[in-house]
């Protein structure tokens, strides 16, 4: 299969951090012109004693920052290679973007990576902007702290919690500062993400840290009140992280200070040693993940488990589209599986997913980033149809409403109603 695309030319924007180099490129699919911006920092490094440490904003350079290529990921163990992989200074962020014009005002799409909060990363290996694109949208995509350098939570000021949820809170305020020069509105911020992404995602609806950072939310796969999604011991969590490491303290301001001392790749293997064994049987696979944070003096970013938060409305009144796949867990079967989305979503660079002209794959690419990039623009993913998508999504109401998205789409309603019925039935025979 040929790909024919222009040759990229380099351009040059100035933002108030300073000049950018990127690259004007085109789409894989119909070669449209869009921007690239690559590995742009929005936050200084979290080095040293500020490992665990809320992020600063990122300060100017001199001269021009080659924004052609990604800088490194955060630390994480790369399935892939089967190694641990990713550098401490790792919060950088990247813009693609189809025009170049302050006045454009365009959607623009954040996309939170997943990875069960322990690993993953935003590049283009994965999360490339053609599909997106193509329908108009900027698109925003970056790297977060993971693991325990990400949301070790020691419950004081040594290491106050989920500064990965906070890394992605200053990356939205570069956001609402900055995309105005790449053509993006910044009020018109949507957030998305999927696993780990869409729970971050539904954190930040209910965090008074993101108030008014984003005006609509899309959660694939993952939310606040997912088991693998919320520690409710990360003190002890982060005392045995400590043992593991043969640091003898009770003392949370002595742990940490050893705990920094240790490299990324030493903090990350004992953790893995931590994670399987206790949590397993669970439904939490991961020792380090996001968990309430103690009230000292510092701006919270969850300040109540997410029930607690739901139950008394304090949650962001942003319109909201979330689904999940139909076989979330089959990985080893043909299906929809967990994941199975984000391959009509993103271009990868590894996969080289281009859907052949006309075929299965091709609509369900249409299909699916029409219906996200319409809710996008408008709060409503069937606000612009077209021969892809031709049925109206209504709400999901008292009758939950649903749209199942195949090679044909269809609204339904009583969304996995027996088994809800199921659950609800037997919580209400164990409560009575």
């Amino acid at each position: 299969m040929l790909i024919s695309a222009e040759a990229q030319q380099d351009v040059e924007l100035e933002i108030p951090q300073g000049f950018l180099k990127g690259v004007k490129t085109t789409t894989v699919m119909e070669n449209k012109q869009y921007y690239s911006f690559k590995g742009i920092p929005y936050a200084k490094p979290n080095v040293g004693l500020n490992k665990f440490q809320m992020p600063e904003a990122a300060e100017p350079w001199e001269g021009t920052y080659d924004a052609t290529y990604h800088r490194s990921p955060c630390p994480f163990f790369c399935m892939l290679e089967q190694d641990i992989v990713g550098e401490e200074d790792c919060l950088f962020l990247n813009v693609y973007t189809p025009v170049l014009d302050k006045a454009a005002c365009k959607a623009v799409m954040v996309w939170f990576h997943g990875g069960m909060f322990n690993h993953g990363l935003g590049d283009d290996i994965f999360f490339g902007p053609d599909f997106l694109i193509e329908q108009g949208v900027v698109l925003v995509t970056l790297n977060y702290r993971l693991g325990a350098i990400g949301f070790l939570n020691t419950g004081d000021k040594s290491a106050p919690g989920n500064a990965g949820l906070k890394d992605q809170v200053m990356a939205l305020k570069w956001v609402k500062d900055n995309i105005h020069y790449f053509g993006g509105c910044p009020n018109r911020v949507t957030i998305f993400g999927e696993d780990a992404g869409g729970s971050s995602v539904q954190f930040h609806m209910m965090s008074p840290m993101s108030d008014g950072l984003f005006n609509k939310a899309i959660l694939q796969s993952g939310s606040a009140v997912n088991t693998w999604a919320m520690a409710y011991d990360a003190r002890d969590v982060a005392f045995k992280l400590g043992e593991k490491l043969d640091i003898e303290t009770s003392d949370p301001v002595e742990l940490v200070a050893k705990l920094a001392e240790f490299s990324p790749k030493e903090l990350i293997a004992a953790s893995n040693d931590l994670a399987f064994l206790k949590n397993a049987m669970n439904g939490r696979t991961e020792a380090f993940i996001p968990s309430v944070e103690a009230d000292i003096g510092q701006e919270i970013f969850l300040p109540a488990d997410p029930w607690t938060l739901l139950k008394s409305g304090k949650i962001a009144d942003v319109p909201v589209m979330a689904g999940f796949t139909a076989d979330e867990s089959s990985f080893y079967v043909q299906s929809a599986a967990h994941g199975d989305e984000l391959t009509y979503e993103f271009y990868s660079d590894m996969l080289k997913n281009m859907p052949q002209p006309g075929s299965p794959a091709e609509k369900m690419v249409r299909i699916y980033t029409t219906l996200v990039t319409n809710f996008a623009k408008d709060g409503n993913p069937t606000s612009n149809m077209n021969e892809y998508v031709n049925v109206n999504w209504e709400p999901k109401g008292t009758e939950d409403n649903y749209m199942n998205i195949n090679q044909e789409l269809k609204m339904e309603k009583g969304l996995l109603s027996e088994r809800a019925d199921f659950w609800k039935n037997l919580y209400k025979n164990v409560l009575d």
